[in-house]
């Protein structure tokens, strides 16, 4: 369900990215009309005051210049100037509208969710590299697999739904070994040590066989890269933190 959650999460983050993006357009926009209309209005106050005089020729400013031109003449760049700004507001609030983010949330039901993630997300796994001491040796425990290749592994199993990786790794071991206490997959393992090191091995009907093996065999055994290397970290930290 986490993985569900996690691909609904990662739709909306997206979505309220474009939002975002879209929002920072409008405001833009919006401050643009904001200063044309204040342009047209300062047009629209200059006219009035031309309307009300019967000089022939006014003074006109053109940047930091002041040129003297007929009042018929200034009146007409006026109207133009504000017709041309109200143009320009039409257009940009037509933007504003068109304005809006190229993909809208659906909300996936269940299934479509479900449907997603099995052919997306990573599985994830717990377990325990149980080891025990036998005669000054130290010997870790790993099971054969009764499916597939038959492969060699320390006990572990998929994370169930509302289920710590600790909880998961506790209940495969008990229930995989009897020992209490190609999609991609992500693996925790916790290492533990069998007190009793006579402890009985029971089966699931998961494997079909479990042997007690120190590191190189261990490693020989396991055929996977990154549970050779987890083993070596492991006997590396018995060695040199709990034989001292």
């Amino acid at each position: 369900m986490n993985n569900l959650q996690d691909l609904q999460t990662q739709k909306s983050y997206r979505y309220l990215q474009e939002v975002e993006t879209v929002a920072q357009d409008i405001l833009t926009t919006r401050e643009t009309k904001l200063e044309l209309s204040n342009a047209q209005n300062k047009f629209r106050e200059a006219l009035r005051a031309l309307e009300k005089i019967e000089d022939r020729n006014t003074w006109m400013q053109l940047g930091s210049v002041y040129i003297k031109r007929n009042t018929d003449h200034c009146k007409v760049l006026l109207r133009n100037e504000i017709a041309k700004a109200e143009e320009d507001l039409n257009s940009l609030q037509k933007e504003i509208k068109d304005k809006k983010p190229r993909h809208s949330i659906k909300v996936l039901d269940f299934s479509e969710l479900e449907n997603c993630c099995s052919s997306m997300a990573p599985k994830v796994a717990a377990g325990f590299v149980i080891f025990r001491r036998m005669c000054e040796k130290v010997e870790y425990l790993l099971l054969q697999t009764s499916y597939g290749i038959h492969h060699w592994t320390p006990p572990k199993g998929h994370v169930d739904p509302g289920e710590t990786e600790m909880l998961t790794a506790l209940r495969e071991t008990e229930e995989e070994a009897g020992l209490v206490k190609g999609k991609p997959k992500t693996v925790y393992y916790w290492l533990a040590e069998l007190i009793n090191p006579n402890a009985q091995v029971k089966l699931s009907d998961e494997h079909q066989d479990y042997k007690w093996l120190e590191l190189d065999d261990a490693c020989r055994y396991s055929a996977y890269g990154d549970m050779q290397e987890v083993l070596h970290d492991f006997d590396k930290y018995i060695r040199m933190e709990l034989t001292k």
